[in-house]
């Protein structure tokens, strides 16, 4: 059973109404087997029509952002990483049709709801907006920096990769992280700190 889930991406996007699901299992999938997913109605019972299948095609994973950085400026958070070697045919992020993105993600300490995410980013470098005017269609969702509450935040920058095309997978294939390069911050009075 996977739980319901939503975040910055969920609510609204593009005026439509969806559902996402989100959980996770230990270890690694197999590659090459498939993985069918059935959606069930409030008694347990499945939906007609609601069921799909991927397959885990198991290409080489993109190693996650590293020697992340950042500057608080004016206008944000300016957030840099080094960026990884490409994976042909699954992780090409600045090749045209894009395969694979970077992401960035703003997490609250304590309830882990994510306010902000930046999502589809092709290069090595990404403004968190202070205000929402600043925000890129289809790249920022979510809470600008001036929207946030006081607390303490975690930014979590990630690698996306895609199942190669032609393959008989779907979708993504890998969603990477290394904790090390995660931020902590805290907003105060609307002021940013980080560290």
């Amino acid at each position: 059973m996977i739980p319901r889930y939503s975040d910055a991406y969920g609510p609204g996007v593009e005026g439509a109404t969806w559902f996402r699901f989100l959980g996770s299992e230990p270890g690694m999938p197999a590659a090459g087997a498939e993985y069918t997913f059935t959606g069930l109605d409030k008694a347990g019972e499945e939906i007609p029509g609601a069921t799909d299948s991927d397959i885990w095609v198991g290409v080489k994973p993109p190693d996650p952002p590293t020697n992340v950085g950042y500057a608080v400026t004016d206008n944000g958070i300016l957030v840099s990483w080094d960026e990884g070697p490409i994976v042909p045919g699954s992780f090409e992020p600045a090749a045209t049709p894009q395969l694979g993105f970077y992401m960035l993600h703003l997490f609250r300490v304590g309830t882990w709801e994510m306010v902000y995410g930046a999502t589809s980013l092709r290069g090595s470098l990404h403004m968190i907006p202070r205000n929402k005017a600043d925000f890129v269609q289809g790249k920022d969702f979510g809470l600008s920096l001036s929207e946030l509450e006081d607390g303490v935040y975690r930014l979590v920058p990630r690698v996306i990769s895609f199942a190669p095309q032609g393959s008989l997978g779907q979708g993504n294939e890998y969603n990477n992280v290394d904790p090390a390069q995660e931020i902590a911050l805290t907003i105060q009075g609307g002021k940013v700190a980080i560290g």
